[in-house]
């Protein structure tokens, strides 16, 4: 039972630091894929009153669609780990059934091979 808990716990780490770099790298292109743009947004506007004012909009609207990316991957990564942490929680109850069963049996075994006395004893 101990092994079969360990191997569980393993695989669920695993997966967690799975999940975690799928996140960071997630996370790093967001930023590389912002910085981009804004080099790009730069790159289209002198530097003029009228200029910057339409850069701040452009920002704003690229900062919104980015807000709503993050929003999104963070919901997504939410729910996976609630489904995870729901793996998790049945593959734990299950291998805790089966020990359970496991020692059950064992203790039927142990008390139906154990001689029973024949003679009753008076008190």
């Amino acid at each position: 039972m101990t092994e079969q808990a360990n191997n569980q716990q393993e695989k669920t780490t695993e997966q967690k630091l799975d999940f975690a770099q799928v996140v960071q790298k997630q996370i790093t292109e967001l930023k590389a894929e912002f910085v981009q743009r804004v080099e790009s947004l730069k790159a289209q506007f002198p530097l003029s009153q009228e200029d910057l004012v339409g850069l701040k909009d452009k920002l704003t609207a690229e900062l919104t669609a980015i807000l709503e990316d993050v929003t999104k991957v963070s919901k997504e990564i939410k729910q996976d780990i609630t489904e995870i942490s729901v793996k998790h929680k049945d593959q734990l109850t299950e291998t805790l059934t089966h020990a359970k069963e496991t020692v059950v049996d064992a203790v039927k075994s142990i008390n139906l091979s154990q001689p029973k006395d024949v003679e009753k004893k008076d008190a």
